[in-house]
């Protein structure tokens, strides 16, 4: 569905920086930031003016006020990178239990404050996502019956 729900723009499948142009704009009492945006690294510090603007690392924030055809990024739009190729392997290979999403084993030697914060972090961004899907995917079986 990415790209095709109103709201979200699918950097993969709806942008081409070689013709479209994006724009961010936000704005509070004292102060205003915008600009546009036409290639990747205009867009990564696009992002970065944003989050500093508001003050959070919250990415969805600076998302929201990107705008291209139409409005709001897709934070599942972003090309996968090698870390977070590795991560999610990782994840797969430690994971398991009843519904799937335990981790029966652990990456790196040591106990589960031994392992890297960014592994922890990387589980419970799985966590959320996961539950997330199994949520819409009971609410679509609950609208066909």
């Amino acid at each position: 569905m990415m790209g095709r729900q109103k709201g979200r723009l699918c950097l993969l499948y709806q942008v081409d920086f070689d013709v479209d142009t994006l724009s961010y704009s936000s704005s509070s009492a004292k102060e205003k930031v915008s600009g546009t945006i036409s290639s990747f690294e205009e867009l990564y510090s696009a992002i970065d003016e944003l989050l500093e603007f508001h003050k959070t690392d919250r990415l969805e924030i600076a998302f929201k006020l990107i705008k291209g055809n139409v409005g709001g990024m897709c934070a599942k739009s972003f090309p996968m990178s090698a870390l977070s190729i590795r991560l999610i392997g990782m994840l797969n290979l430690c994971m398991g239990g009843e519904n799937g999403v335990q981790l029966l084993h652990l990456p790196f030697a040591g106990t589960l404050y031994d392992q890297p914060n960014l592994f922890i972090e990387a589980y419970y961004v799985y966590l959320d996502e996961h539950s997330k899907y199994i949520r819409s995917l009971r609410k679509n079986e609950a609208n066909r019956q």
